[in-house]
């Protein structure tokens, strides 16, 4: 009985869509000459003047509201008005949208249809309405955006309570877009923030429900990230807040700050993501990469670049190479012009900036000695330590078997002890130093002459 009952019910709901566009092409007809709109049909449909004056063209706007109706289906949207501007059919059984609902309406400006059970077939109906401003798809079966594309006036997004595991591009196209909500859904990787940064007029982020948020530094990053953003899962960003995050993710290694460098024709490899978008081979197989005068004080996020041959992290503030050892595949490494010689000379803990609830605060970490982290390359062959600082190599107590040229022109030392550890290395520069003796060079086998006289670079990388 409970049974028959529902499907008389839709049928019921099925009758009243149809008549529904009927009363609102009377109603149109009617406003068209002077009338008003009046409510019909179990207050489904109601029509208006927009802001009491007729729109572009002498049409009317109109909307249709069908919510909770039990609809399961819609066939069609043939016989709707072309001055159709909002249609409402959240909250039924919908798996489909009608295919001609882009040719029928036209001038959709907003569409509902949250809580139905649509899938990614949906977003490219609704790609379709290229008036649309305000679309609403939560609480659906959505697993992709790839579909989303040429809605080119689109505002405000609604995608929350989905399966959305990851960003893709048509959704950064949207660079209108003021307003996004994607919260309940399965984003996972800080990475899903910045695959954002194309949305330059994004006010309003929700992401609240998502296995994201609960990393850490995952609020200060997005404001960090999203540059422009005014409240973030519902919460208004201070002047403060920002502050706090520009001054903890200064000196750091950021995606933005790897993608800029690598190219913004790359895209980000966001984990979860479907492999071999475009531009994700570069940083998969990228060999050479430029960090140069760029302030970084601390290094992450290398494992990103598994194939990173040559890197270049010269013109910096660095101390700790903590973070390197993500890159087990580099031959090649400038380190000139850092601060590896405050470090090893002090002795001291180095002090990092880090966030609490209150605000940033210094937290003192131990040091890391070079050595440790040169150790774990283990195809490294050329590394360039020059003009850092450095008065003595003992502290740094640098190890490594693969290490055949070391660059330490322009330092402070006064005695070459530290080198016992090198047994590979065959080529040391040591221009520009305090020696006054050379006790200590038995691993070297080969020693060049100094810079000074080779007309070389003050801290470039010694030659192949």
């Amino acid at each position: 009985r409970g049974l028959w009952a529902t499907q008389e019910l839709r049928q019921a709901a099925a009758r009243q869509w149809s008549r529904s566009v009927r009363h609102l092409k009377d109603l149109t007809a009617s406003a068209r000459r002077g009338g008003h709109g009046e409510e019909h049909g179990n207050g489904a449909v109601s029509c208006d003047r927009k802001g009491g004056a007729e729109m572009e063209g002498g049409t009317v706007a109109v909307g249709l509201a069908f919510p909770r109706a039990l609809l399961r289906q819609l066939s069609s949207a043939e016989g709707c008005p072309l001055s159709l501007t909002t249609l409402d059919l959240s909250h039924n059984f919908l798996r489909s949208l009608p295919a001609d609902l882009p040719r029928c309406c036209p001038g959709l400006v907003e569409l509902v249809l949250h809580h139905n059970e649509l899938n990614e077939a949906a977003l490219e109906i609704a790609s379709g309405l290229s008036r649309l401003q305000v679309l609403d798809l939560g609480s659906n079966e959505i697993r992709d955006l790839q579909l989303l594309s040429g809605v080119p006036g689109l505002r405000k997004l609604c995608l929350e309570d989905n399966h959305i595991c990851a960003m893709s591009s048509p959704l950064t196209q949207l660079t209108t877009l003021l307003e996004l909500y994607l919260g309940g859904n399965a984003l996972g990787e800080l990475a899903q923030v910045n695959a954002l940064r194309p949305l330059e007029r994004l006010l309003v982020l929700d992401l609240r429900d998502n296995p994201c948020c609960s990393l850490e530094n995952y609020r200060m990053y997005s404001i960090y990230t999203l540059r422009r953003l005014k409240a973030l899962d519902g919460i208004p960003i201070s002047s403060a807040e920002e502050a706090r995050a520009r001054e903890f993710f200064s000196g750091k290694v950021t995606l933005e700050l790897l993608q800029e460098r690598i190219g913004s024709g790359s895209s980000v490899p966001v984990p979860g993501a479907a492999v071999g978008g475009p531009g994700s081979w570069r940083w998969a197989s990228l060999r050479e990469l430029s960090l140069s005068h760029v302030g970084l004080r601390e290094i992450s996020l290398l494992g990103l670049l598994p194939a990173l041959t040559m890197l270049a992290l010269d013109h910096n503030q660095l101390q700790d190479l903590s973070g390197l050892q993500e890159c087990t595949n580099l031959v090649a490494l400038d380190l000139s012009h850092n601060r590896l010689g405050a470090a090893a000379g002090s002795g001291s803990p180095i002090p990092v900036t880090t966030a609490t609830s209150e605000g940033s605060r210094p937290l003192v970490t131990a040091t890391v000695p070079a050595g440790k982290i040169l150790h774990l390359l283990p195809r490294l062959e050329r590394l360039s330590l020059a003009s850092n600082g450095i008065s003595s190599l003992a502290p740094l107590r640098l190890r490594s078997i693969s290490l055949t040229s070391l660059n330490l022109r322009c330092n402070a030392l006064s005695k070459l002890n530290g080198l016992e550890e090198l047994p590979s290395l065959t080529q040391l520069w040591l221009g520009r130093n305090r020696l006054r003796t050379l006790h200590g060079l038995g691993c070297a086998s080969v020693l060049l002459p100094p810079p000074s006289m080779r007309d070389e670079g003050e801290g470039e990388m010694p030659p192949r």
